[in-house]
C-alpha cells in the first residue's frame, strides 16, 4: 500500500471538511441561509472540491474526466450508503453513542471511499502500448 497517497487523501479530507463547515457557517450566520440550504450548498462545493484535489494531488490522474466523474459519484454513494448504514446499525441495534457512532461510521466511509478511488475512479489507464499489444 503507498502510505503517502493515503495520508494525502486524509489530509485532502481533513482540509474538505474544514471548508464544509466554515461554508455551512458563513452561509447561514453571514448569507441568511437556511442550515439545510447551507448545507447542501457545502455538499456541492465539497464534493467538487474533494474530486479534483484528489485527482489532481493524491492519484494524480490522467484520465477522461467525463468516466471519471460518474464512477466518482458511484464510489460516493456507496461509500455513503455504508457510512450511513454503519451508523443507524451502531446507534439502533448495538446502542453505540451517537458521537463514537459517527467516528465508527466516518472510518467505514474511508475503508469504503479510498480503495474505490484508488482502484476505480482514479485507476491508471493502461499506456497506448498495451493497448496495441492485445
Amino acid at each position: 500500500m503507498n502510505y503517502t497517497q493515503f495520508i494525502k487523501y486524509i489530509c485532502i479530507g481533513i482540509f474538505n471538511t474544514l471548508v464544509g463547515y466554515f461554508l455551512i457557517f458563513f452561509c447561514m450566520y453571514i448569507l441568511g441561509m437556511t442550515p439545510v440550504v447551507s448545507n447542501t450548498l457545502s455538499y456541492a462545493i465539497g464534493l467538487s472540491l474533494t474530486y479534483f484535489l484528489n485527482r489532481r494531488l493524491t492519484f494524480k490522474s490522467s484520465s477522461k474526466k467525463r468516466q471519471e466523474i460518474t464512477r466518482f459519484f458511484v464510489a460516493f454513494f456507496i461509500s455513503y450508503a455504508a457510512n450511513i448504514l454503519t451508523l443507524i446499525i451502531s446507534i439502533d441495534y448495538f446502542l453505540i453513542h451517537e458521537a463514537i457512532s459517527q467516528v465508527i461510521a466516518s472510518v467505514v466511509y474511508v475503508m469504503f471511499s479510498f480503495p474505490l478511488l484508488k482502484f476505480y475512479v482514479y485507476k491508471a489507464a493502461p499506456h497506448p502500448e498495451q493497448i496495441k499489444d492485445k
